[in-house]
Order: C-alpha cells, then sequence, then structure tokens
C-alpha cells in the first residue's frame, strides 16, 4: 500500500494479513497522533468501523565496522625473501540506536566480505590461497562483535612505498523481533571502508646546503647564486624522496646540475613579489638506498635589476614516502646570506688649472674658479666631475681645499669661500711637499647628493701672500684640492674603499727681472761693436781705397 504525505513525499506499508475489522482501513486516518509507540519515531493510526490499526516505524540503528592488524606495520628488513610475513586482521562491528530501541530485543544479521590488499596482490590467505575473506554472523546490541583472521604478506614485495589498502565491506539485514519489529540501518552507515596497513620504512634523512663559496649576493655584478645541496640517507631505504628548497622574489631558476646521484629538478619562481619561489627536487627516484648520498647545485639568476632585502633567506625541507623517520633526521635547513649593489662611482679631472706669481709680490690676487659635477654620463670642459653609471644611490660629496699656509690665507677673504648646496664644516689643520691638506689648513665642505647631475662649484681669488713662506724665488707649486663620497651601502668589513680624486691647480712662481741695467749695457755693448767695426774696416783701407776710386776716374765721352 502506497502513501502519500501532505509534503508531497511517500511512503510504502507492507501489506499484511489482517483481521476483517480493518478491511475498510481508509475509512478514517489519524492526522494528531505521530508517536504513539514512544520510540520517537513517526507512527500512522488507522481507524475502522470501531477499530484502530496502528502502523509502526521500524527501529533505526547504526552499525560501525572496525579493522586492526597485528603487528600493525609490515617490516621491510626481512633478511629472507622466501618466507612471507604473517599477520593478523581484527574485524570488529558495533551496533547502537540511532532511535528508542529496545535494546535486548534488537538484532540484526551481518554478511561481511574483507579483500587483503584490494588494489594490488601482496596478501593473501594461505588455504585456499585467495584474498577475500567472507563471514555471517548476528550482531546485537549487547557487545561488540569480532572476529580474528590470519594471513599473509609477500616477503620482500617491490613496492613498499604503497601501502596495503583492504576493504570491508557488509550487508544488514534485520532479525523481526517478539513484537514483530525488525531493525533499520541508518542511511548514514559507511557499508564500505577502506584500512590501511604502512610498511614499517624509517629512514635518517639529512638535508643541508651552502651557497658554493659565495659569501654575499652582488646584484649587478654577479650573474648566478649557486646553491650546493647535499642529502643524505643514513638509515633504512627511502621511497620517494624529494627536497623543496624556496627563495625569494628577484631571483630566478636558471639550471640545476648533479654532481652526485640521480636528481631531476622543476622550479616554479615567485610571482609579483607575493609568494616565495620553490624548487622541487626528487632524490634517487623511487629507492632512495640505505647510505647513499646525492650532491647537486641549483643554479638562480639575479637580474641586475632587482630590488632585494638586506639579506636573503633560502629553505631546504626533505620528504618521503616512509612511514616515519628517524627521531636523528635533519630535514630541514634555512640559510641567509649578504646582498651587496654593484655601485660603480667615479671622479675624473679632464683639465687642470695654471696660475703665476711673482716672488715677493704678496699683494697679488688671480680668479681661481674650481668646479665639481656629480652626474650619470661623461661630460666635458669642466674642472672636476663625479660619475655614476649605476642605480641612483645617496651619498654625501666630501670636497677639502687649502685655504691656510701657516699664518698666511691660500685665498683672498677665505671665510667668504661657499660652494652652492654644501655646508662648511669645521677646518682641517695640517698633518705634514704639496700644498694639500697635509701641510695646509683646510676648509671641509659636505654636500649631500643622490648622484643626479648638481654642480659644485667653487670662484674665489687666489693670494699670492702665502708663497714667500715657501722660500723658493722660482718653483712650481702643486695647490691640491680633493672630493671624495661617504656612504654606507657597504658593511664595514668591506674591502671597498670610496674613491678620492684630486683637484690639482699649479702655481709658478717666478722673481721679477729689472731691464734698466739689461737696455743700458745692450746699448752701450752695440756702440762699442760699431766702433770696433769701424776700426777694422779703417785699418783695412776701405775708406782709402773708395776714395781713390773717385780721384782718378776719367770723366765719360759726350755723344753727339
Amino acid at each position: 500500500m502506497k502513501l502519500e504525505a501532505a509534503d508531497g513525499t511517500t511512503g510504502i506499508i507492507e501489506v499484511i494479513r489482517l483481521n476483517t475489522a480493518y478491511n475498510k482501513i481508509s475509512l478514517s486516518v489519524s492526522h494528531t497522533s505521530f508517536d504513539l509507540s514512544g520510540d520517537s519515531l513517526p507512527d500512522l493510526a488507522v481507524g475502522s468501523n470501531g477499530a484502530v490499526l496502528l502502523l509502526r516505524s521500524k527501529p533505526i540503528v547504526m552499525v560501525e565496522a572496525q579493522v586492526t592488524f597485528s603487528p600493525d606495520q609490515i617490516p621491510t628488513n626481512n633478511s629472507d625473501c622466501n618466507s612471507p610475513f604473517n599477520n593478523t586482521a581484527k574485524v570488529c562491528f558495533t551496533m547502537t540506536n540511532h532511535s528508542t530501541v529496545d535494546v535486548e530485543t534488537v538484532q540484526a544479521q551481518i554478511n561481511y566480505t574483507l579483500t587483503l590488499d584490494s588494489t594490488h596482490y601482496r596478501a593473501y590467505i594461505e588455504t585456499p590461497k585467495q584474498r577475500q575473506l567472507f563471514n555471517t554472523f548476528t550482531l546485537d546490541m549487547a557487545k561488540t562483535h569480532c572476529f580474528s583472521h590470519e594471513f599473509n604478506i609477500k616477503a620482500c614485495p617491490e613496492d613498499v612505498v604503497n601501502e596495503l589498502c583492504n576493504e570491508l565491506g557488509f550487508t544488514f539485514e534485520g532479525v523481526p523481533s517478539s513484537d514483530k519489529l525488525s531493525p533499520s540501518l541508518a542511511q548514514q552507515a559507511q557499508t564500505t571502508t577502506y584500512h590501511h596497513l604502512k610498511f614499517d620504512t624509517t629512514d635518517n634523512l639529512k638535508v643541508d646546503f651552502n651557497f658554493t663559496g659565495s659569501t654575499e649576493v652582488r646584484v649587478g655584478i654577479d650573474d648566478l647564486l649557486n646553491v650546493t645541496v647535499s642529502v643524505e640517507n643514513r638509515e633504512e631505504n627511502s621511497y620517494n624522496s624529494r627536497v623543496t628548497l624556496t627563495y625569494p622574489p628577484g631571483l630566478s631558476y636558471r639550471k640545476f646540475t648533479i654532481q652526485q646521484g640521480r636528481v631531476e629538478c622543476n622550479s616554479l619562481d615567485a610571482k609579483n613579489g607575493s609568494s616565495r619561489g620553490k624548487s622541487d627536487c626528487t632524490i634517487d627516484k623511487p629507492v632512495f638506498k640505505s647510505n647513499a648520498k646525492v650532491v647537486f647545485t641549483v643554479s638562480y639568476g639575479i637580474d641586475t635589476n632587482s630590488e632585494l632585502d638586506r639579506k636573503i633567506l633560502i629553505t631546504a625541507n626533505a620528504t618521503s614516502a616512509n612511514a616515519k623517520h628517524s627521531q636523528e633526521s635533519e630535514l630541514y635547513q634555512q640559510k641567509e646570506i649578504d646582498v651587496k649593489y654593484s655601485i660603480f662611482l667615479s671622479i675624473f679631472n679632464p683639465s687642470s688649472l695654471y696660475t703665476k706669481f711673482i716672488f715677493g709680490r704678496n699683494d697679488l690676487q688671480t680668479p681661481h674658479p674650481q668646479s665639481i659635477k656629480e652626474y650619470l654620463t661623461p661630460l666635458s670642459n669642466i674642472f672636476s666631475q663625479v660619475e655614476n653609471t649605476g642605480r641612483a644611490v645617496n651619498v654625501t660629496v666630501v670636497i677639502k681645499v687649502p685655504v691656510k699656509l701657516g699664518d698666511a690665507d691660500i685665498w683672498v677673504n677665505p671665510g667668504s669661500i661657499k660652494i652652492l648646496g654644501c655646508d662648511k664644516h669645521n677646518d682641517e689643520e695640517p698633518t705634514r711637499s704639496d700644498v694639500d691638506c697635509s701641510v695646509a689648513r683646510c676648509a671641509v665642505f659636505r654636500c649631500n647628493t643622490s648622484c643626479d647631475g648638481h654642480v659644485y662649484k667653487l670662484s674665489a681669488n687666489l693670494s699670492s701672500g702665502w708663497i714667500e713662506q715657501i722660500g723658493l724665488q722660482s718653483a712650481k707649486f702643486r695647490l691640491i684640492s680633493t672630493a671624495t663620497w661617504e656612504y654606507d651601502f657597504f658593511s664595514p668589513e668591506s674591502e671597498n674603499k670610496p674613491p678620492v680624486r684630486q683637484i690639482v691647480a699649479t702655481v709658478e712662481v717666478y722673481t721679477e727681472t729689472d731691464l734698466t741695467n739689461a737696455t743700458i749695457g745692450g746699448t752701450v755693448g752695440g756702440l762699442v761693436l760699431l766702433a770696433l767695426i769701424t776700426a777694422g774696416l779703417y785699418k783695412a783701407g776701405f775708406f782709402q781705397s773708395v776714395h781713390a776710386d773717385q780721384g782718378g776716374a776719367e770723366p765719360p765721352e759726350e755723344q753727339q
């Protein structure tokens, strides 16, 4: 008989032989009494000709199945590969009420099948030699029912990576109680379950790596960062072993090179700086044997425009498909390496200045312009230039100009010397041939710059008052100013030193010549020379021969 509820759901009631009083069963159906038996399940009361028929729901129960194995792992270090390994499977069923039931009367017949190693053929029952176990029993709610089954596992199987997957399936058939109610199995019950038996594979992996002799990442100089990885297995065979390296954005995977063992690597670089890059390397797949070792190098490219942190972190993590790892395993390593950026700075002096002074004249002065320029590309026709061909950096240009030698000023009004864009600091006293900051007091100017093409100019008149202290009436001297940088992008222990450029002006000192005596001496000498020449000509008869020629000559004939 089929019934349809108001909500559209339908149900089927099994037709049984009833008393003749209920022949007209559909005369009256109760819609107000739903649970007349008190078992928390809906009932259906039907009336006909003064009689009532109560149709009750079946009690609902839950059945759970469990399988355990003894021992719970399969050893892999067997010395005898001809004798199979014995194991015992314990299958247990427990029934619990899902609705209000009479615990003492509810029973069910269970038929179960245990399939050993359902996906492979490594386990079996000895007699008869098969993979399936069958059993039938009656289950009640009084206790848990367990059954033990012995079986064998092949010795030294080739596949010890994939665990044994044992399948347990059962059917449920309710046994009618004294009140003719048979239990039903809840829909949530799992009638097929899988129970795994693992191999006892314990490896002892040790992973380590280094940066192949590098102590720092030099962006703009080095093309590659080489990471040399070593992996050892110090105990039982390791299966599906692998090492995963992670690296920051800014590095890109290039290649891997094997020094020892079998290795395969693939890598995925970081995208948009949101995650770390990952290199996945398999080790001697599928079996990394006991006491074996692999060594390989992974190379990462360094982009010239990379913006890395002051230190970058590389990690290495070793894993395997083994059931467990030894407590002595060293599966994870992380190391940092410093990052340095290449900065190409230079100062060059394409021209020099030349100045002359007369010795003994302390009141002379001459314009002496100097300029220093930091720029990104070469320039010409300037006194000194600072050049940066790399990335922009903030540096301090330090300019030192000699301003005083002894008690005499080198420049006219040295206190007014200024360099636009620079701050003047305290003068430095001399420390030791050239007129530089080692023998003369120097004015110090500090100029903060980002190497963007700023020009620093020094325009002042050079004084002659200081030259007399040297004591030489004729000589050439070099007046040396210096320009250098101060910066913090090299560590204190770095061997790289900032460049120092000498800005040289040649100063020549000479004595002033008195030309009066030279003029008189030249005139007198000329007259004496003329007299000597005249006397010589007279003695030679030069003047007499000329006179004789003029007196004895006949006059020329007139032509008609």
